[in-house]
Order: C-alpha cells, then sequence, then structure tokens
C-alpha cells in the first residue's frame, strides 16, 4: 500500500491515535511526522504500570493537539464507555484511527469512532502473529461480544479489524500487501545522530520468564548469554516489565551491567549517548528497529525449542524466521547452556 495522505493546509483532518506502550508511541510518533503534520492529532494513553506510565510520559511532546492519558484500573475496565465517551464522541468519524492493539477498549474506540480508515500501530514482532491470526476465524469467535459486554455498553466487536492496514516494519506479514503501508523509522531517523561506538556488547532484555519460559530457564539462559560473551562486559537494557533490583541482585556475580531507560530503547540509546558494536537478544523485536536506526551488528541468541511449550515455540519460530529473513544472525548458546547448567 502506497503513501495516500496528501497533505493540504487547509483541510485539517481529525487523526485519533490510542496507544499503550512505549513502541506504539514511537511509532505514533513516526505515522504523525511522516502523514499529518497538517492535521488536528489526538492521543489517547492507555497505561496499567508505572514503568509504563514514566516511559510514555517522557516521550510526550507539543505537536500533539490533545493529550488524553487513562489509567488502566479496575473501575476504569468496568465502565471505560462512559469514561470515553466524552473524549470520542466529537471525534466520530476521524479521517483516520491509529490502534496500537485491536482488541478490548481498541476494539471500543473504533467501533465508536468509524473512522474513515483504521491502521494497526506495530507492538514489535507480535504484530506478526497478531496478523496471522486476524486472518483465522478462531480469533473472531474467541472475542465473540458477550452479554455483559451488551450491558456495560461495550463495543468490542472484532470485525472491524478484517478491513483494517497495518503501519509496519514487518512489510512480509501474512496480511493483503494493498493494505500494508510499510515503517520505515524515516522521521525517527532524521534526529539521530550515530554516534562514535562506545559499547562492546548491548543485550536487551524480552521478559520471557513465566511467558516463554521458567523463571529458572530465564536464569540458565542469561548466565549462558553472560558465558558466551564471558571475554566483554555486557550492557543488559531491561525490559519495562523486568525488575531492577531482582536482576541485579541474581546475577551480581557476572559480568553484566543493568540499566533502565525511561523511554522506548530506540530513542533512549540516542539520548544517552550509547552506541554499541553489537546488540543482541533473546527474542526482542527492538532488533530489527535498531537495524534501521543504528549502524552495529546484530544477533539473536536462541532459546532451546523444547524448553517451551509447544503453543509458544510456534509464534517464536514465526519470529526467529522473520529475525533470519533480515538476515540477523541466531545463534545456539546449547554449549553454553551445558556449562552453566
Amino acid at each position: 500500500m502506497h503513501d495516500n495522505v496528501i497533505q493540504n493546509d487547509s483541510v485539517k483532518e481529525k487523526i485519533v491515535f490510542a496507544v499503550g506502550s512505549p513502541l506504539q508511541l514511537l511509532n505514533a510518533i513516526e505515522a504523525r511526522g511522516r502523514f499529518h503534520q497538517n492535521d488536528e492529532t489526538y492521543l489517547l494513553v492507555f497505561w496499567a504500570k508505572p514503568i509504563e506510565y514514566q516511559q510514555m510520559q517522557s516521550m510526550l511532546d507539543n505537536q500533539w493537539n490533545n493529550v488524553h492519558i487513562y489509567s488502566i484500573n479496575k473501575v476504569f475496565k468496568l465502565f471505560y464507555p462512559w469514561s470515553l465517551a466524552k473524549v470520542l464522541n466529537p471525534l466520530r468519524q476521524a479521517s483516520r484511527l491509529y490502534l496500537g492493539y485491536p482488541f478490548k477498549i481498541r476494539a471500543h474506540i473504533a467501533n465508536v469512532l468509524h473512522a474513515k480508515e483504521t491502521l494497526f500501530l506495530d507492538d514489535g514482532n507480535a504484530s506478526l502473529i497478531l496478523a496471522q491470526q486476524l486472518g483465522e476465524c478462531e480469533l473472531y469467535k474467541k472475542h465473540r461480544v458477550k452479554w455483559y459486554d451488551q450491558l456495560l455498553s461495550r463495543k468490542v466487536d472484532l470485525t472491524y479489524a478484517k478491513e483494517a492496514c497495518f503501519f509496519t516494519a514487518y512489510p512480509d506479514m501474512h496480511w493483503p500487501t494493498d493494505r500494508i503501508i510499510e515503517n520505515d523509522y524515516r522521521c525517527i531517523k532524521k534526529i539521530i545522530i550515530q554516534g562514535e561506538l562506545n559499547t562492546e556488547v548491548l543485550f536487551i532484555g524480552s521478559a520471557i520468564a513465566g511467558s516463554v519460559v521458567s523463571q529458572e530457564q530465564e536464569r540458565h539462559l542469561i548466565r549462558a548469554m553472560a558465558d558466551f560473551y564471558k571475554n566483554t562486559r555486557v550492557l543488559y537494557a531491561l525490559h519495562r516489565f523486568e525488575n531492577f533490583e531482582y536482576f541485579q541482585n541474581e546475577f551480581k556475580d557476572l559480568n553484566i551491567q543493568f540499566i533502565h531507560f525511561d523511554c522506548a530503547i530506540e530513542l533512549a540509546l540516542f539520548q544517552r549517548e550509547i552506541y554499541p558494536k553489537k546488540i543482541s537478544s533473546f527474542c526482542s523485536s527492538a532488533l530489527n528497529t535498531l537495524a534501521m536506526l543504528y549502524d552495529c551488528q546484530l544477533e539473536v541468541l536462541a532459546i532451546p525449542q523444547s524448553w517451551m511449550e509447544i503453543s509458544v515455540a510456534k509464534r517464536l519460530e514465526i519470529i526467529y524466521e522473520d529475525f533470519a529473513q533480515r538476515e540477523i544472525f541466531i545463534q545456539d548458546i546449547t554449549e553454553e547452556i551445558n556449562n552453566v547448567a
């Protein structure tokens, strides 16, 4: 799908963005800069954990016409149709709606606004899996409108998603090509200046404990990673859901420095003047975005397939296949795992 937004100073379209993570907000900023410099832009930010609020708050600027921030607490989850009504009603029939997630609250926003066009923003390589699921019937059955949704005036029907587009860094995803706009970060690139390489290895955390492997397996993987880079001090960028104190104490015997960034890593490296020679991870989608923005080597340390449930292993296989297509080297660390077992 080609860029089809024509900048017209005499006509200001209403453009709505609804995001719930730092990466979604980064992609919203990119879309705003690329397509909507002369439009009225409205940003809805949803956060559930303080770290999400802190990181997204630090990324806000004065180029939005209106910004509305919502805490996803128990009361909001029950009564969001009423909480959002005052903001959404004047935005009905918006020209474009950008969503970082297609379900529940975001589905309600889409079905209330009836925007002329709806686009999904990437939230990392999960977009690859989402696009595949949206092409199957099972997902729509799972997210059917329930009686309590009707009782609480939640308009959460997912049918709208079938005609949505993706603004994505994954143009080869399983989705009709005429409904894909490739995100190449051309606007973000303009503000990033590549400095002299000053960090040997940056490892990006992925919050895999509990969702991909067990906590004990995660410990083995991190120790295997340290063994793999045993002659190098590693700077470990914690995922926003990884606990700094836990990692600092659990791995204090390793040659690893842990750091929590206060915004999306794509911007944080430039702001802190961290320019790695090599960036590595177990499965972080930041490898893809950072490859577009910085001059460095990239590699993946593969999680053993046998350590994961079948459904999880299949999802990770899709992600690893995408890494391989992008020529990001996937490294087997079985030997290092055995060394630390």
